[in-house]
């Protein structure tokens, strides 16, 4: 089962709907960064910013009745969210994929028309939100669905992937040693360093590599490494 989360706080009251009522459904897409919590639709790093902003400023404008109805849908294998039950067994490793969450999006949208089409108007227009990411899946569920997402906001997204892209570590490198947001050169120093060992221990002959070393080192479950 797929976890997701809801809020009504900018839907209009049936008393003050009418006819020209405009409809959207904000759909925060979920990925990298911390679980979802109850207060994602309220104060999350995943949420809060650009999509609950724009909900509030389309619900409290004076020349306009809109309703925005709000979603958060937890990513396959985040959190509390599995295809099965036996889900992160090796096997079944294969059914994380982006193409997954993709579908995982448009599958939600339809349940979410047929399963609360008495609450949710049959004209609301979808618009999916996500950033990095959560952002490549938002405009990816409007490229490859235009007929339920109306529209995207994909903020920072990887759209185009280049194999051994340095210029990201690089960059990263650069923030590591910057004084002025934390960063020096002892810094970059330890990271490199860390990186250094990590890699000589990997590139030994397989019967040589220690596994249980570097999971020591990442402090990783022992039935998450190698056998």
């Amino acid at each position: 089962q797929q976890r997701y989360f809801s809020s009504r706080q900018f839907v209009l009251s049936s008393n003050n709907t009418t006819t020209t009522t405009k409809a959207y459904a904000f759909l925060c897409v979920g990925g990298e960064g911390p679980g979802l919590t109850k207060r994602v639709l309220v104060d999350s790093v995943h949420c809060t910013g650009d999509m609950i902003e724009l909900a509030r400023q389309l619900s409290s404008s004076s020349s306009s009745e809109t309703s925005v109805y709000l979603f958060a849908l937890e990513h396959r294998y985040y959190g509390h969210s599995y295809p099965s039950q036996n889900s992160l067994e090796l096997s079944n490793l294969l059914f994380l994929s982006s193409k997954q969450a993709v579908e995982d999006i448009a599958s939600f949208v339809r349940h979410i028309q047929q399963q609360e089409e008495e609450s949710i108007p049959a004209n609301v227009k979808w618009v999916t939100f996500g950033g990095s990411y959560p952002g490549f899946l938002s405009a990816m569920a409007r490229q490859l669905h235009p007929e339920l997402i109306t529209a995207a906001v994909s903020s920072s997204a990887p759209v185009r992937f280049v194999i051994n892209f340095q210029r990201y570590k690089e960059h990263q490198g650069w923030d590591l040693r910057y004084p002025r947001i934390g960063g020096s050169d002892e810094c970059l120093r330890i990271v490199r360093e860390g990186h250094d060992q990590i890699a000589k221990e990997l590139l030994l002959e397989d019967d040589d590599v220690d596994y249980n070393k570097i999971g020591t080192m990442f402090g990783l479950c022992n039935d998450t490494l190698p056998r």
